[in-house]
């Protein structure tokens, strides 16, 4: 009886695919949005658009490179290299999607709370005290 090694194989070299599509990318689509550059929020709308207009751009190459794969003797080994390559770009620009989108979360709620504060200060002409920490409760945040 003949064993039929095409299906471990394939999987090994999707594997390999994706690793190698992460190893060239590892200097990364968007170097200048860090980790702590994202903290910002500046920088944060500036990234949402950065990874809009890179998205825009690799789609006709992704779409080229893929039809590209037809005029190969290897199609579907040629497309699953494509493919890897084009999740890994995708997953780098989900992740700055992702923290940029938190840093925009996170300033709006502080403005939110800044506003609510002074509308507060503003309706009983007196700063606003946390009777929490009056009462020797912990204050939210103040634990951490």
């Amino acid at each position: 009886m003949a064993r039929k090694p095409a299906a471990p194989l394939r999987a090994v070299v999707g594997v390999v695919c994706v690793l190698l599509a992460h190893t060239a990318l590892a200097g990364g689509l968007l170097p200048e949005f860090t980790e702590q550059a994202l903290r910002n929020p500046q920088t944060a709308r500036a990234a949402l658009q950065a990874t809009q207009a890179e998205r825009g751009k690799l789609a006709p190459q992704w779409r080229a490179r893929e039809r590209a794969c037809f005029e190969r003797y290897l199609v579907e080994a040629c497309r699953a290299e494509v493919l890897g390559e084009r999740r890994a770009a995708s997953t780098e620009l989900d992740g700055i999607d992702r923290r940029a989108r938190a840093t925009l979360r996170h300033e709006a709620a502080i403005e939110k709370s800044r506003k609510l504060a002074e509308r507060l200060v503003r309706d009983t002409g007196s700063p606003v005290e946390n009777p929490q920490s009056e009462a020797g409760l912990p204050v939210a945040g103040s634990s951490r």
